[in-house]
């Protein structure tokens, strides 16, 4: 029976003898903004932008579907370029052009998304890390899509310092595949075992960071779908503020920006 691990008096880990936490590397969908509402909102463009050409319509919602599906497909194993398999696994399901599933994507994964990114942000996500920089804390993002524009809408970009996402060189896959990782652990300049990664599928990104060796805690999703993760679970940005001053307190450190009080995430 796995034992379940929480978030308790600043802690994440049932390790006593975890490293002190020197950088925070956070997934991005899901977990710096609400991904749900967002993909609702997405549907709903599409479906209103195409009320007077419905034949489409099939057309577009099976490309989108069958993208998705293709990425969950090829999250087990290593890929040379996870991005293209992707992108050609899903002209091959659905008889699509592999030009014209990069068209969809681009459009309806890419760029509809980004306007409604922000209206969903995470709560406290800025001033989170805002403390986190200030603390001498390495931030970074490793996501599966690429991150850029997302963190730019997000208001965010100015205050990540390594972004990497499964289409950089050396990734060879999508989480868990535990390449990414390693290749943002470089990039940020420290170990894994020194870095805590924040992301909200356990089955993805709690156990992809647990494989490298990284520091991990699951943030809850906006109706609580994984609060039974068996990776330690908080339930807003703000508490990994805790989990940090709890693993330098235990090596005599200490936080040196004003404390933000923990409380229940909300929209």
């Amino acid at each position: 029976m796995t034992k379940k691990r929480i978030v308790q008096n600043g802690s994440c880990s049932n390790n006593a003898d975890a490293s002190p936490i020197r950088g925070v590397l956070f997934d991005v969908d899901g977990t710096l903004y609400y991904q749900a509402p967002v993909r609702i909102a997405v549907v709903s463009l599409l479906l209103i932008q195409h009320v007077f050409t419905p034949g489409r319509l099939p057309r577009l919602l099976q490309i989108v579907s069958k993208y998705r599906k293709a990425q969950e497909s090829l999250r087990k194993d290593a890929v040379h370029d996870p991005w293209n398999a992707q992108l050609m696994r899903t002209a091959l399901s659905t008889g699509a052009s592999p030009s014209e599933v990069l068209h969809v994507v681009q459009e309806w994964f890419e760029t509809k998304p980004l306007p409604m990114i922000s209206v969903f942000r995470r709560r406290g996500l800025i001033e989170v890390l805002q403390s986190m920089r200030q603390d001498g804390l390495v931030v970074g993002v490793f996501s599966d899509y690429p991150a850029a524009k997302k963190l730019e809408a997000l208001g965010v970009s100015h205050l990540v310092a390594t972004i990497v996402s499964a289409s950089d060189p050396g990734v060879y896959g999508f989480k868990p595949v535990t390449n990414g990782f390693a290749v943002a652990a470089e990039k940020m300049g420290l170990r894994p075992e020194q870095i805590i990664y924040i992301g909200d599928r356990p089955e993805v990104d709690g156990l992809g960071a647990k494989e490298a060796g990284m520091q991990t805690a699951i943030l809850r999703s906006l109706f609580g779908r994984n609060k039974d993760s068996a990776f330690p679970t908080i339930r807003s940005l703000r508490e990994i503020l805790s989990i940090i001053e709890g693993s330098l307190r235990g090596v005599g450190g200490a936080r040196s920006s004003q404390h933000i009080p923990l409380e229940e995430e909300q929209l």
